[in-house]
């Protein structure tokens, strides 16, 4: 769900398609080093050398005004506006790349109704409508789409991208304000989807960094090689850490790109809780530095939050690209982009905060090996201990599951930690002992339990594990709790 830097040297203008032939992973063959230059004025938006004009207001009217108060029909925001290139247009009369297809609602929304050219052949709108954001979506996510590919990195185009600024929200509620990317996993003949929700004064889709953010997702999906780096959550699991990374990876590729550490100053207009001008998410420590155990802990009130663990998380990347910067301004950003999309193609499915430590260790020895020490501070510094004191005893699960009309089972689960220490990175999973129960939801994460610690699990609950079964007279299940510091855990029962 973020604005751009200041350069030296000479600005070098390039199109999507004049870019070098990109490998998925960079440790395939020989690494090359990057075009600074180039990749440099893809950041300050100069990536294209032709195509239509659009006018717009860079990241969004609050960052660009600095004016925390000023709302899209506020006069001033059209002086706000800057010249920026459409690149790529299959036809010069629609929003359409080979790959990106801007869409207003759906993508079965009519031809005739979509953002169309001018006579002079530009898509110029004024910023409130929503023709503007079509225009906004399409110029953000060809921007990031060729940052990435010139960092070294391909991205699976085989299915097109449809981009939807004001998405119907489930509820109907126009107040509904969100942003949602679908890969489709699972369903290989759709196209990937990306949804922008709330019809409000400031929509989602008035901000370029909330298209780079929803974009990230599929940077995420496509430099793993699509393995599935929260496999569990893309099968319906309520919280993981991989989910976390995903949302940590998806702020930190918008807030490099726009060279701030924060996103969503825009968006967070919609929610009384955020005073104007503050952001959705902060990459810096503005008091106390963010500790692990603050965000990852279970105390059986609540889950880990996805989005407050993804925070801590881009805090530990803006301190490894503020190292960086320090030591080169004009190349650091670059090389900790590299650095951390090279660490993304390592990552395992449904992958840790500890396996994402130990890729980007990896992928520095990799591309040189200097970085270790900054890497490993700063994880120390925001808490995150890699080598947990291993438990004594393993965790226990007992589940209790509840058979429905129809043969949906959902289990109640009482975990427990009788240890004195903390279990790290705690799930629980349904594995299929017995052809009559099919695990549906198989895994759930429950982050880190304190010593001593019992969370308990409602079967309605987000959280539940879920199954069907055809037949029960019998039939088998087993749970299984597993924990990075310990050893598992088992349950077995009958239905």
């Amino acid at each position: 769900m973020d604005g751009l830097r200041q350069l030296r040297f000479a600005i070098l203008l390039i199109t999507v398609s004049a870019l070098p032939a990109c490998s998925r992973n960079l440790f395939q063959g020989t690494v090359n080093l990057p075009n600074y230059d180039q990749l440099n004025s893809i950041r300050r938006g100069l990536f294209a050398l032709s195509g239509p004009k659009s006018q717009l207001v860079l990241p969004n009217p609050i960052d660009a005004a600095s004016d925390p108060y000023i709302a899209i029909t506020d006069p001033r925001v059209s002086s706000l506006s800057v010249v920026s290139t459409l690149p790529n247009l299959l036809i010069p009369s629609r929003l359409e790349s080979e790959f990106i297809k801007m869409r207003i609602h759906s993508i079965n929304d009519a031809l005739s109704s979509l953002a169309a050219p001018d006579a002079s052949g530009n898509f110029t709108y004024s910023a409130d409508t929503d023709h503007y954001s079509e225009s906004l979506g399409y110029y953000s996510l060809s921007l990031i789409q060729t940052y990435i590919e010139a960092l070294g990195f391909s991205l699976n185009k085989n299915r097109p991208l449809y981009v939807f600024v004001l998405a119907p929200s489930e509820s109907g509620t126009s107040a509904d304000v969100n942003a949602f990317y679908d890969h489709h996993k699972f369903d290989p003949s759709s196209s990937h989807t990306m949804s922008f929700y709330g019809d409000t004064s400031y929509k989602v889709s008035k901000d370029r960094d909330m298209f780079f953010h929803e974009f990230g997702h599929f940077v995420n999906e496509s430099v793993s090689a699509e393995r599935g780096i929260d496999f569990a959550g893309d099968r319906g699991a309520n919280y993981t850490e991989g989910a976390a990374l995903h949302e940590c990876l998806a702020d930190y590729g918008a807030e490099t790109l726009s060279g701030h550490p924060y996103i969503g100053r825009w968006i967070a207009r919609n929610f009384s809780e955020f005073q104007p001008g503050q952001p959705l998410r902060s990459a810096q420590d503005t008091g106390p530095v963010m500790q692990f155990a603050e965000v990852s802990t279970n105390d059986n009130r609540s889950l880990p939050e996805r989005y407050a663990v993804a925070e801590w998380c881009t805090r530990v990347l803006w301190r490894i690209r503020s190292q960086f910067v320090l030591q080169d301004s004009y190349r650091g950003p670059i090389d900790a982009d590299r650095l951390i999309y090279s660490a993304i193609s390592l990552l395992p499915q449904d992958a840790s905060f500890t396996a994402f430590r130990s890729a980007l260790l990896s992928a520095d020895q990799k591309l040189g090996g200097v970085h270790s020490r900054t890497i490993e501070a700063a994880f120390a510094v925001g808490g995150f201990d890699p080598n947990p004191s291993r438990l004594r005893q393993p965790l226990s699960v007992i589940g209790r599951a509840e058979v429905a009309r129809g043969g949906s089972v959902n289990f109640n689960l009482q975990v427990s930690n009788p240890n004195g220490n903390v279990a790290r990175n705690v799930r629980v999973i349904l594995e299929q002992v017995d052809a009559r129960i099919v695990p549906v939801i198989s895994v759930q994460g429950f982050g880190d339990m304190p010593a001593g610690a019992t969370v308990t699990v409602s079967s309605q609950s987000a959280s539940a594990i879920t199954a069907t079964v055809s037949a029960t007279g019998g039939a088998l299940f087993r749970l299984r709790v597993v924990t990075e510091n310990g050893n598992d855990g088992i349950y077995e029962g009958a239905l």
